[in-house]
C-alpha cells in the first residue's frame, strides 16, 4: 500500500509492505529505493494478508511502514511478484535502483493514453510477457508524470480508480488522473 502527497518540502510517500510484491521510488533521474519488504513464509507461494492477526504483531507491524520525503520523484510502482519475480533475479537485485529504471524504461512506451484504435491497452499488452517458470497474476501501479505535468494528481480520482480495480476479477486496466495507470493481468 502507498500514499503519495506533493508538498513544497517535497513529495511525501507513506508505504505499508504487505505481501509478496514490491514499492519501489525512482527519483533524481538515476536513483531507487525498495521501499517494502516483501513478505515469504516457509513454503513456496506462501504469504501475508492485511487481516486481525496482522494488527496484533507489535514491533512487526510498525516495520512495515515507512514514511519518506523525497526531493524530487519520478515514478512510484508498486508490483506484484507476477511482475518482480521474473524482472528480478534475486531479492538482492530489487535493492538496485539501476534494475527498477530498466523496469521503468521497459514499462514506459505502455504508460502513454492508449488510442481509442487500439484493441487492448498497451500496459496490459506488456504484463502479458511470457518467461517460463514465471504464470503468477500480475498487477501493477505506476504514479508517473508525463511530459509538462506538474500538478498532483486528484486523490479522490485516484482513490476510485483504485477501487475500481480491487473490486474487478477480470483482467482490466483502470486509468486514473493523468499519470496513474493500475493494471491486473490474470496468470
Amino acid at each position: 500500500l502507498a500514499l503519495h502527497k506533493e508538498t513544497p518540502q517535497g513529495h511525501v510517500v507513506v508505504t505499508f509492505g504487505i505481501g509478496d510484491g514490491a514499492i519501489a521510488a525512482l527519483y533524481s533521474g538515476d536513483q531507487g529505493e525498495l521501499l517494502n519488504t516483501a513478505d515469504s513464509g516457509q513454503h513456496a507461494g506462501q504469504t501475508r494478508f492485511l487481516d486481525a492477526p496482522l494488527f496484533q504483531e507489535g514491533q512487526g507491524l510498525y516495520q512495515r511502514a515507512k514514511v519518506k520525503v523525497f526531493s524530487s520523484l519520478d515514478a512510484l510502482i508498486l508490483a506484484t511478484d507476477g511482475v518482480t519475480d521474473p524482472k528480478f533475479d534475486s531479492d538482492n537485485d530489487m535493492h538496485d535502483g539501476q534494475q527498477w529504471w530498466s523496469l521503468f524504461a521497459e514499462l514506459a512506451p505502455a504508460l502513454p493514453e492508449p488510442s481509442d484504435e487500439a484493441a487492448r491497452d498497451p500496459l496490459q499488452e506488456y504484463l502479458a510477457f511470457f518467461m517460463e517458470r514465471h504464470h503468477d497474476d500480475r498487477t501493477i501501479a505506476v504514479l508517473h508524470r508525463g511530459a509538462g505535468e506538474s500538478q498532483p494528481s486528484d486523490l479522490q480520482e485516484a482513490q476510485a480508480c483504485v477501487s475500481r480495480l480491487l473490486r474487478s476479477r477480470l483482467p482490466t486496466v483502470s486509468r486514473c488522473s493523468s499519470g496513474i495507470k493500475l493494471s491486473r493481468q490474470a496468470g
